[in-house]
């Protein structure tokens, strides 16, 4: 029962797992990709235009260059890393490839309009032959001089939009202590985490309290995040939610869970491989957290 967004897992994680994540940039893609923008050539910033070293990018490949070495791909999807194209104005592009994405190229990375980067992400040859892992590359608008300098942030203003679960209801998962997990179809607990935070008076006043001194994704959820479940044993009932920093899934997210029977909530962040926990931390919500990160690992090993 797995129900992020492709942008909830990490690139690197969705790589190596799935037997095919990018495909021919498709009709939405397509139009999403603004030649004025994103295509023609990025050099690393700092760098003139006439850099040996940089990446040309147009409607359909993108080519990584180092003087005379050159390596060409099939771009494959372009979409958005928060998985709401309403919430931010980054863009990702993988390569049309059968397995094991070899980079991942971010447009308006924390949303600065005109900053570029590329990740690599299965292939330390590329890395090797073309040194631009995580570095800020700018547009060229021409063959010398300077490329474009990087807006300031640009986070676009529309509201917030819950997403609920699509498709027919699934029946409840076991859990190893008893328990049961399911999807939540309906608001206000049903849909991304930020929902329910904002719209339940009882849980933004806890969660307030818990999280108030943390990073703003930790309390906003302005992250990419899966849909809400519901753990279910005895008479208690427990919301487990998770979401991620915003760019950084893979090395900053958290799981939570809000104890809706007693009124107790409870985070455990994840940042660079630690662990903190903190809220008010119990036996179920232990348990309801344990079900819902066993059921995001079986999501790995059978999809």
């Amino acid at each position: 029962m797995r129900t992020h967004h492709l942008a909830a897992v990490a690139l690197a994680a969705l790589g190596a797992a799935l037997p095919r994540l990018a495909l021919a940039m498709d009709e939405a893609s397509l139009e999403r990709f603004k030649p004025e923008e994103m295509g023609g050539d990025w050099v690393p910033a700092g760098s003139r235009c006439d850099s040996p070293l940089r990446i040309r990018i147009d409607a359909k490949t993108t080519t990584l260059i180092n003087g005379r070495d050159t390596q060409t791909f099939r771009n494959g999807e372009l979409f958005n890393l928060s998985g709401n194209f309403l919430l931010s104005n980054s863009f990702n592009l993988v390569p049309d490839v059968a397995q094991n994405l070899p980079w991942s190229i971010t447009f308006n990375v924390d949303e600065k309009p005109g900053l570029t980067q590329i990740e690599y992400l299965h292939n330390s040859d590329l890395q090797r032959r073309f040194p631009l892992h995580k570095k800020d590359l700018l547009r060229c608008t021409g063959t010398t001089g300077l490329p474009t300098p990087a807006g300031p942030p640009n986070r676009p203003t529309f509201p917030s939009i819950n997403t609920l679960p699509d498709g027919p209801p699934t029946p409840p998962e076991r859990c190893p202590d008893g328990g049961t997990l399911e999807l939540i179809g309906t608001e206000p607990w049903g849909g991304l985490p930020w929902y329910f935070h904002e719209h339940v008076p009882e849980v933004k006043a806890i969660a307030t309290r818990v999280a108030g001194r943390e990073e703003p994704w930790v309390l906003n959820f302005d992250g990419p995040s899966g849909f809400n479940r519901l753990y279910r044993k005895a008479n208690t009932e427990i919301v487990v939610f998770d979401a991620c920093r915003p760019h950084d899934c893979q090395n900053s997210f958290l799981w939570g869970a809000y104890d809706r029977t007693h009124r107790r909530y409870a985070l455990i962040l994840s940042e660079a491989g630690r662990e903190r926990r903190i809220g008010e931390h119990t036996e179920e919500i232990d348990a309801a957290i344990a079900c819902a990160r066993k059921d995001e690992e079986r999501y790995h090993v059978t999809h």
